[in-house]
């Protein structure tokens, strides 16, 4: 192929195609830097496994401290691939409001399928949601769960009570119960409630509510062992918490007074139950969750009847089960 030569005639020139090749490397770097900022895009459709039918948006947190949403779309894969759909993942920092705000307006220019989201109920995105159903894209819920949208896929707080409360007496510690919730839960509560009146116990002696941090896990047991030396075990249904609280009592020396019932499932929860400072633990089944969701989004775009609410279920994971695994 013949190459014909570039004249530049002037420096002027020069200078210009200069400039314009530095503008071009801007923008490019400055593209590169809003989609690390706006969201991982994860499509896997595109390595040319399978044609694309449709394409779905998901809007999770960045955050992902129980590897609860990667494991969520670990569960979407092989269905989204079965029904020939992309999946394209945001991912927004916690809190961050304007920023969440933001990648819905991106998701919504992009006019997807089909949009699951996990974002906390705000109504300062409603105006946007209603924008999704206005269009005709099929909106499913995660977790967190808003008034517009199709369909809910979350995990039921009273039945993770009920497991909390099976879990619970299965230890047989003879004393009374703490719960410390993470954030306001009054649903799981009565889960709990329910399973210990069914069997004839005694209501709880200590309930607590703070923020999920390692702080709130290790201030709660401080309140028990200085002041509730009665309580026998303590609930949490935060991950965070629960390894606070763990913590504590192993530079407390004090583990198993009281038993540590937690929540989530972690490398550091599987460490602290191998350890024999956490007894159980009450898991969500993120795996499952991935299946309804790409279920009620491919349902919604065939006008088939889908529930609205889907409930992704929970179990609970003993220390003893753990212990038995190979390592």
């Amino acid at each position: 192929m013949k190459k014909f030569p570039v004249r530049v005639p002037h420096r002027g020139s020069k200078l210009l195609a200069v400039l314009c090749a530095a503008v071009f490397i801007l923008l490019a770097v400055r593209t590169l830097w809003e989609l690390q900022t706006l969201g991982k895009v994860i499509n896997p459709a595109r390595t040319g496994r399978y044609r694309i039918k449709n394409q779905f948006a998901l809007l999770f947190p960045a955050s992902d401290h129980d590897l609860f949403y990667t494991r969520v779309y670990n569960g979407m894969r092989d269905l989204a691939e079965q029904e020939q759909a992309a999946l394209e993942i945001y991912e927004y920092p916690e809190g961050e409001r304007d920023e969440i705000r933001k990648l819905l307006r991106l998701i919504l220019n992009t006019q997807p399928n089909g949009v699951v989201f996990s974002v906390p109920p705000d109504p300062f995105y409603d105006d946007l949601f209603k924008a999704f159903l206005d269009r005709g894209i099929p909106l499913v819920s995660l977790e967190y769960d808003i008034a517009y949208r199709d369909v809910h896929v979350g995990t039921n707080p009273f039945e993770q009570g009920r497991l909390a409360g099976e879990a619970a007496l299965n230890l047989k510690s003879g004393g009374d119960m703490a719960v410390l919730l993470s954030g306001s839960n009054a649903t799981f509560i009565q889960g709990f409630r329910q399973i210990l009146q069914e069997r004839g116990v005694r209501d709880i002696g200590l309930i607590r509510s703070y923020d999920d941090t390692l702080a709130a896990g290790e201030e709660f047991i401080r309140e028990i062992l200085s002041f509730r030396t009665n309580i026998s075990v303590a609930v949490f249904t935060g991950s965070r918490e629960s390894e606070g609280a763990a913590q504590a009592l192993i530079e407390y020396g004090r583990v198993g007074t009281p038993l540590i019932i937690a929540a989530e499932d972690n490398m550091e929860i599987r460490q602290l139950m191998e350890l024999g400072v956490i007894s159980a633990t009450i898991v969500r089944n993120p795996e499952k969750a991935g299946q309804a969701v790409i279920e009620a989004l491919c349902a919604l775009l065939r006008d088939e009847r889908t529930n609205a609410y889907v409930d992704s279920g929970s179990y609970v994971l003993s220390a003893e089960f753990v212990n038995q695994l190979p390592r």
